[in-house]
């Protein structure tokens, strides 16, 4: 009696077929993978192992050395494509207020300064571009190679030239994203263009051009009023030292009698002044009173003199009260 066989549809054999082949760790293999770069590694490793099966007669070696070669060219190309597809994730964002992604909202209402936020844009995806290029150029040379004159794929080179025509797809989506998202900024910027005429970049620049150069000015004005001071103090007292507060008594009333000119005087008349540290008080009450009866006084601007060139009484009699 015959023994019966188990048959599937159209009398195929319902018994399984014998499981594939499977490299080990004498070839590679990674039998506890636990980091993604291990999970890539072990990819490769059955991908070339399963293609150069019917070659594996020499030196496990020499597999081990084409398996690493390959899985490093590989996966440096996978961390590229990754960090530049992250960017581009990144740039769609409708979080981030400096993003593309966020200028394109459909429901948001532009602003005069979008115009800068486009311009950095157009930065950001010109460079995105460039590395996917660089790294399709890489690709495309590494890919020609697998290739025979005859147009056959080379014998061990199926596993990377299937890589290499995944990684050309990738990126050529990524580009057209790209591109897709330089589009929608044009005729973003156009809108903008037509609805801002005036540049708002450059008129907050010219305010705040304003700004710091009235500080700059105002800050070399006192600069200049602090050197004159300390000239004319070491004129009006000589035996006073660097740093010292005057007092009363350094000061040379003949020194005092002979300083003329609108430019001394005003000086002279600012060390009396409220804010001016550079002598006590009694000091100043005294270069009060070597002004004379004559004294002018100053605007704020410290240009309105009177026409007596001598800011003080020139006699005896106010030398000596």
């Amino acid at each position: 009696m015959k023994s019966q066989t188990n048959t599937g549809p159209e009398g195929q054999s319902a018994v399984p077929k014998t499981s594939q082949r499977k490299p080990d760790k004498s070839y590679g293999w990674i039998p506890y993978p636990k980091t993604k770069m291990n999970y890539f590694y072990n990819q490769v490793c059955e991908s070339l192992f399963s293609e150069m099966t019917p070659f594996l007669s020499g030196p496990k070696s020499q597999f081990m050395k084409m398996f690493h070669a390959e899985a490093r060219r590989e996966y440096t190309i996978e961390k590229k494509v990754e960090h530049e597809k992250s960017k581009i994730e990144h740039l769609q964002s409708q979080k981030d207020p400096s993003q593309a992604g966020f200028l394109l909202q459909k429901e948001r209402v532009p602003k005069p300064h979008d115009i800068n936020t486009i311009q950095l844009n157009y930065s950001k995806i010109t460079k995105i571009k460039d590395n996917l290029e660089q790294i399709q150029e890489e690709v495309k040379q590494d890919l020609t190679s697998t290739i025979h004159v005859s147009g056959r794929i080379k014998t061990g080179k199926k596993t990377a030239h299937n890589y290499d025509e995944k990684v050309l797809t990738i990126t050529g989506e990524l580009l057209a994203k790209l591109d897709a998202i330089n589009s929608d900024l044009l005729v973003l910027e156009e809108r903008n263009k037509r609805m801002f005429k005036v540049s708002f970049a450059s008129e907050k620049r010219k305010s705040r051009m304003k700004k710091q150069n009235k500080r700059r000015s105002l800050k070399r004005k006192a600069n200049r009023k602090a050197t004159r001071q300390r000239e004319l103090l070491k004129v009006i007292a000589p035996a006073l030292k660097e740093g010292e507060i005057c007092t009363i008594s350094d000061i040379d009333e003949t020194s005092v009698g002979k300083i003329t000119g609108k430019r001394k005087i005003k000086f002279l008349h600012s060390l009396i002044e409220p804010d001016c540290r550079m002598l006590d008080t009694p000091a100043k009450e005294r270069l009060k009173q070597l002004q004379g009866p004559n004294r002018h006084t100053v605007d704020e601007n410290g240009s309105d003199f009177s026409e007596d060139r001598s800011f003080f009484a020139h006699s005896a009699d106010v030398l000596h009260i």
